[in-house]
């Protein structure tokens, strides 16, 4: 009987926990015809070692021999505590993806021209600018614990929520740390003969399990669920590059269809665009 019950215990714990997520991700975004690489590995510059993240998904278009890709770089998180992302009010800003441009494409399409697309874009447009910005996170652990009442002296469970900043750094900046470096890692292998005509747009998203919480700094009385935040973060280089701003996008698996809807939007959309500048620069 114990070991009926520890094998059902663990079976439950494998479907529960981060593998299931992953896999439900990649049916996802299967089923949406994304083409995915799974486990794929980068080398992680800020800790000095070789990691992977979960997975790389992708769509392509080629025409006049030439090709666009919209990239997603995914790191999924299993979260059975509750993970509050504190924000405050700012003016509105771009949310926008990382780009690699070959040098052949760099004749036909510019920097401003993108930055107009992404301004421009109105059906889905909450995903590709806030007029928020995350400040900081925090994980909750549910705790239970047996007290006894005085009133009776009969013992009652108690629900306390206790901020873990360990579980924090841990599933939340390594997820975020783990996409940035993912991405800037993919974009410094390409080669620049082999992708000379091909523009690559790279979008990092952490995808969470369960709901995510937003606390606002204007009204501390003011905690609610809400299921899409970007991330803005900065990465310092040496020598003379100057800072890499990013834009993480982080949701619960739940709105990950409405946001593939959006990127769906942009592909198809900035293909358009992308093809008319080839066409009429050749």
């Amino acid at each position: 009987m114990l070991k009926k019950t520890i094998e059902k215990e663990f079976k439950k714990s494998i479907w529960e926990q981060g593998f299931s997520l992953e896999q439900n991700v990649f049916r996802i975004l299967e089923k949406d015809g994304w083409q995915i690489l799974p486990n794929r590995n980068f080398f992680d510059s800020v800790n000095g070692l070789t990691k992977e993240f979960d997975l790389l998904a992708y769509k392509a278009e080629t025409k006049f021999n030439t090709t666009l890709f919209t990239i997603l770089i995914i790191e999924c998180k299993f979260n059975p505590d509750r993970i509050v992302f504190y924000v405050r009010s700012v003016k509105k800003q771009l949310c926008l993806p990382q780009f690699y441009i070959g040098d052949f494409i760099k004749k036909f399409i510019s920097e401003k021209e993108i930055d107009v697309f992404f301004g421009n874009i109105k059906k889905y447009k909450h995903f590709f600018e806030d007029v928020e910005q995350v400040f900081g996170y925090q994980t909750f652990e549910k705790i239970e614990k047996s007290e006894r009442n005085q009133t009776n002296n009969k013992f009652e469970k108690k629900l306390y929520f206790k901020a873990r900043q360990d579980l924090s750094e841990k599933r939340i900046f390594g997820a975020i740390n783990t996409v940035m470096q993912a991405t800037i890692y993919e974009k410094n292998i390409r080669d620049k003969i082999l992708n000379t005509d091909t523009f690559l747009m790279y979008f990092p998203v952490v995808i969470f399990s369960s709901d995510l919480y937003k606390a606002c700094l204007s009204d501390r009385k003011t905690i609610k669920t809400q299921d899409f935040f970007h991330y803005k973060s900065g990465m310092a280089f040496g020598g003379d590059k100057s800072l890499n701003e990013f834009d993480i996008h982080v949701c619960g698996i739940s709105n990950l269809n409405n946001f593939l809807d959006a990127l769906n939007h942009v592909h198809k959309q900035f293909s358009l665009l992308f093809f008319k500048k080839i066409r009429s620069g050749k």
